[in-house]
């Protein structure tokens, strides 16, 4: 059983494996950006608010790719997706250099 809680220490998700380890119950946890995953990796919406930050910092995806060690950004984990946004979120902007 995994269970992950808010900072409000609620219950934001959770998973209930049998004895195999196939997953019987699952609640994922309810994301402003709609789902967090398709069935190819990050959801649309955000490759797209990712794509739109790398623009506009000017960062290039090799160096992201670097940094996180990942080879396709879609297939980030939506824990390393809010890591890399939020760190891209604190770099200048590059018309404001």
């Amino acid at each position: 059983m995994d269970i992950s809680y808010s900072g409000e220490r609620r219950i934001s998700s959770i998973r209930i494996a049998d004895e195999r380890g196939r997953t019987v119950y699952e609640m994922a946890p309810e994301t402003k950006s709609g789902p967090e995953k398709s069935a190819e990796g990050l959801s649309e919406k955000l490759m797209n608010a990712f794509s739109a930050e790398l623009e506009r910092t000017g960062v290039d995806i090799r160096a992201v790719k670097e940094r996180y060690q990942i080879g396709n950004p879609r297939e980030m984990s939506q824990e390393l997706y809010e890591k890399a946004m939020k760190a891209l979120g604190r770099t200048k902007s590059v018309h404001a250099a």
